[in-house]
């Protein structure tokens, strides 16, 4: 073989080997770019699913979250920030955060956008926590109560912006002066209680010291023991007041109704007043005498009369008039109690029937169960309990109740809690 020959085949090989050589490395780069491929794909995937969740989560909380931008524009908003704040993402975006819901201080005066807080932790990467009583603004300026906290937004080591979120307060403010409110209540209502029991044992202890250190004769021992009797029948009233209201409220109020004609019942009723009404000359007397039937539970009748009876006597001027009817009105009846008293205050007419408003709205006579118990039975019975009252002229509250009686049972424990 000449020498050209041995060289054209060496060129042949050596090509081959470079074709071969090269297809090895665009395989390769094939694969990898391939590879790269999937891997971009599903790291795509991932952060659009990823993204999806946190869209999710940020509709799915009742929390306002908010983006914004290192000069202070807002950026982003979910849902729930838009109802709060009464915005769309869209109206919102490239607002300044300052001018849109921090513009004023609580009090309404004017907050300035260079000394903001805020605004300030945003463009610093600090963290920043809302104070007690803080407020944010909705769109027309108008405020609401928030818990709000700013958190820095950072890519990698990159400062990007903040995030806002904040909540509406209002209810849970709502709630926690009603809890207070319920607290204070229950407190005034102890303090009431301790006193209204303390009165008649104390009377009744005094009676008994008579009775064990003094030689008295037949009439004055009587009167002693009877002075006993009636401070013990005020305690027991009052602790029976006491279990009823906690019946009412725990929805276990029981009546047990029966076909009764209702003048009686509030000739019984009045009966238990005449003496006291007599010795301050007032009127207290039954209207009517024509038969008012309906299927009522008597002793519970009695009980809510007699409250309303004890409120007008005690609190009707010398020389007043009280007086009680009952009458049919279609398939209702109305069963009221009339004072010529000085009425009810109308900051505290709506709220009259509440458990324990006495010890707010203290009359210097009971401890503010009567009307409550009032309300209890009336609802027991299906009805309602109603007020009518001119101030400085009297008030007249009135039993609605069904003439059928209750809708259900012979005998009935009822959710009457007020």
């Amino acid at each position: 073989m000449s020498n050209e020959q041995r060289l054209q085949s060496r060129i042949t090989y050596a090509l081959a080997f470079v074709a071969l050589f090269a297809t090895l490395i665009v395989a390769r780069v094939a694969y990898r770019y391939r590879s790269l491929t999937v891997e971009q794909e599903k790291r795509r995937r991932e952060a659009v699913q990823a993204r999806r969740e946190i869209d999710a989560l940020l509709e799915a909380t009742d929390d306002g979250v908010l983006g914004l931008d290192l000069d202070g524009r807002c950026t982003s908003l979910n849902r729930a920030g838009a109802r709060l704040l009464g915005y769309t993402e869209t109206e919102i975006c490239g607002r300044d955060l300052h001018a849109t819901i921090f513009h004023s201080n609580p009090d309404g005066s004017q907050a300035a956008r260079e000394t903001s807080p805020v605004l300030a932790a945003a463009t610093q990467g600090d963290a920043l926590e809302s104070e007690e009583g803080a407020v944010l603004w909705r769109r027309r300026r108008i405020p609401f109560p928030a818990r709000w906290s700013l958190l820095p937004m950072i890519d990698g080591t990159e400062l990007r912006g903040a995030v806002l979120t904040f909540t509406d307060m209002t209810e849970t403010l709502e709630r926690e002066h009603a809890l207070r409110r319920a607290v204070r209540h229950r407190e005034d209502v102890v303090s009431i209680v301790s006193h209204d029991l303390r009165n008649p044992l104390g009377v009744a202890l005094a009676a008994a010291d008579l009775l064990l250190d003094l030689p008295l004769d037949e009439q004055k021992r009587r009167r002693q023991a009877e002075i006993i009797r009636r401070s013990g029948k005020r305690m027991q009233n009052l602790i029976e007041d006491l279990l009823d209201a906690s019946r009412i409220e725990a929805g276990i109020f029981v009546v047990r109704p029966s076909q009764e004609d209702l003048i009686p019942i509030l000739h019984e009723a009045v009966s238990l007043f005449e003496l006291q009404a007599s010795s301050r000359s007032i009127d207290l007397r039954v209207e009517g005498d024509e038969p008012v039937f309906a299927r009522v539970d008597r002793d519970r009748i009695i009980q809510g009369v007699s409250n309303l009876l004890d409120n007008a006597v005690r609190l009707t001027p010398d020389g007043g008039r009280v007086v009680a009817s009952a009458c049919v009105d279609g398939p209702w009846v109305r069963i009221s109690v009339r004072d010529t008293g000085p009425g009810v205050p109308t900051r505290i007419a709506g709220r009259i029937f509440d458990r324990f408003l006495q010890g707010e709205e203290r009359d210097g006579g009971s401890a503010g169960l009567g009307l409550a118990i009032v309300k209890g039975v009336a609802a027991a019975h299906d009805g309602t309990a109603e007020l009518e009252s001119t101030p400085n002229e009297g008030s007249t509250f009135t039993l609605q109740l069904p003439v059928s009686g209750p809708a259900v049972g012979e005998e009935r424990a009822t959710d009457v809690r007020t």
